[in-house]
């Protein structure tokens, strides 16, 4: 009985001939109930949690051996997972008799699996929607999972980037260098010109790279997280040369032209503001008050 109990197990018997149903102790303290309340087939049946009942039934009617899980609702309403495994004992001329059954609690591992299986569904979620472009590598640097977004960045399916291998087929020195360093325990970096290998595109990446490891601090292979930065470098370049032509329209202007900030002080002034002044650069003036600046002879 105390092994039982430890376990979560309780075994029962149906005499299939007189319909007498027997229970072990700790079976009624799975369900919920006082040990030797009294038992009938049509109050287990009751139960058995609505989505599982009628495959539950349809088994039980087979009069076959059967493994199977299933849930149960306790009389306090809370559910627990059951796994059921039964034998069917035959008379002399090969009827059923007697029905042999064991019953397991398995809430607890049942429940973890539901918990793991959740994570590993928003996991998956938070991966294949991901703005970045992600892929899995193992301790060999082949890829073995990318989202869609990394075979929209390297401009080739799906399938003909997994299986991929980052050390052997990369054509881009620093980016394998940065996988390298990845594949050792450390972190890799990388951003330049990336043709894809697969793909033939051409873009600008930018990419991190880190291991990937086990529970028990064993190597597991890699991961990279990585964006196509091509639009965002042309648009800093056209910001830039903005910058340039602006600055050199200031400069060539004949009258004052210049920056304040909101106490007084000056931030910019062109050449022709710092002759006015006779300053002989910006640093020597900057940060001074305006007002000063002039009343100086």
């Amino acid at each position: 009985r105390l092994a039982q109990r430890i376990a979560r197990y309780g075994r029962w018997e149906h005499d299939l001939e007189t319909g007498e149903l027997w229970w072990s102790e700790e079976l009624y303290r799975i369900f919920g109930l006082e040990p030797g309340n009294g038992i009938t087939l049509d109050r287990f049946l009751a139960s058995l949690h609505p989505d599982d009942r009628n495959s539950l039934v349809e088994t039980i009617r087979a009069n076959k051996p059967y493994r199977q899980n299933y849930r149960i609702i306790l009389p306090d309403r809370s559910v627990k997972y059951i796994h059921e495994e039964v034998h069917i004992h035959n008379d002399a001329g090969g009827r059923p008799r007697r029905v042999l059954g064991t019953a397991q609690d398995i809430s607890e591992e049942a429940q973890a699996r539901e918990r793991l299986t959740a994570s590993e569904a928003k996991y998956r979620l938070l991966f294949e929607r991901s703005p970045v472009a992600l892929i899995h590598n193992d301790g060999d640097s082949v890829i073995t999972e990318c989202n869609e977004k990394a075979a929209a960045i390297l401009g080739a399916p799906r399938e003909r980037v997994i299986g991929f291998n980052l050390g052997r087929s990369l054509q881009d020195s620093r980016m394998r260098d940065a996988v390298e360093a990845s594949l050792r325990g450390g972190k890799g970096r990388f951003e330049g010109d990336y043709t894809s290998v697969t793909g033939g595109r051409s873009s600008r990446l930018r990419g991190d790279f880190a291991p990937v490891r086990n529970s028990d601090g064993s190597f597991a292979g890699g991961v990279g997280i990585f964006e196509d930065v091509t639009e965002q470098r042309r648009l800093e370049g056209e910001l830039q040369r903005g910058s340039q032509m602006l600055e050199a329209i200031i400069d060539a202007e004949p009258e004052c032209v210049k920056m304040l900030a909101a106490d007084g002080s000056l931030l910019m002034m062109n050449p022709a503001g710092l002759a006015m002044i006779q300053a002989d650069s910006l640093d020597q003036v900057r940060g001074r008050r305006l007002e000063a600046l002039v009343r100086e002879p």
